[in-house]
């Protein structure tokens, strides 16, 4: 629990990349002899709107990859608390699904839904890579502040999108988010203690 400390406050309390659990034990002797003291820095900064539409597939049959890898993106950029996700309800009007092709982008129609910023992203495959274009909007001046081109394995679809939204934090914060983040925990399906990690979120849970 958080403790609904600002944005800021939050970020710091999550160790990134590895959080081992294998610590805990110690973690939990070091808090039972020490004093917790919680700082108020002041109220958060108010949250930037921000919409994630899904992504478009360049290639047919990765329309449900696209998907997924938007609501990744949300989700990241949601857990930071700096962005409040435009609700799909305020997408213009008629809005069914992103072009590839930016320069069809309507970005003023964008602008009017009162988002600040907005995702434009495109997937394609290639062999046995997927490849994820990815833009940054400042709607407000209509430029792109942000882009990047990654290329994962088909199967880590998900790591593309958790790499952009660091970079979209890293623009807007200063700081990348922790996104590509993994923890380690043990779990015991067999009734033995085992080694698991998984992405932060706690998706692709593997041995």
């Amino acid at each position: 629990m958080l403790l609904n400390l600002p944005p800021a406050t939050r970020r710091n309390l999550i160790v990134p990349k590895l959080l081992s659990y294998a610590l805990l034990p110690v973690m939990l002797i070091g808090v039972a002899h020490a004093q917790v003291t919680v700082i108020d820095r002041g109220d958060a900064p108010a949250k930037r709107t921000i919409a994630v539409p899904p992504l478009a597939a360049e290639t047919p049959g990765l329309q449900d990859v696209c998907k997924e890898m938007a609501a990744v993106l949300a989700y990241d950029l949601d857990f930071t608390g700096l962005f409040k996700m435009l609700d799909p309800i305020k997408y213009p009007a008629g809005f069914t699904v992103l072009d590839p092709d930016v320069t069809k982008l309507d970005r003023g129609a964008w602008s009017a839904t009162g988002a600040e910023f907005l995702v434009f992203g495109s997937v394609s495959s290639e062999g046995d890579q997927l490849v994820g274009r990815f833009r940054l909007f400042d709607l407000k001046s209509g430029d792109q502040v942000v882009g990047q081109e990654l290329r994962v394995a088909r199967n880590f679809n998900r790591l593309a999108a958790h790499r952009f939204s660091e970079e979209i934090v890293k623009f807007t914060a200063g700081d990348p988010g922790i996104g590509s983040s993994e923890i380690v925990f043990s779990a015991g399906k067999t009734g033995q203690k085992e080694i698991w990690v998984a992405d932060y979120d706690g998706a692709n849970a593997r041995q």
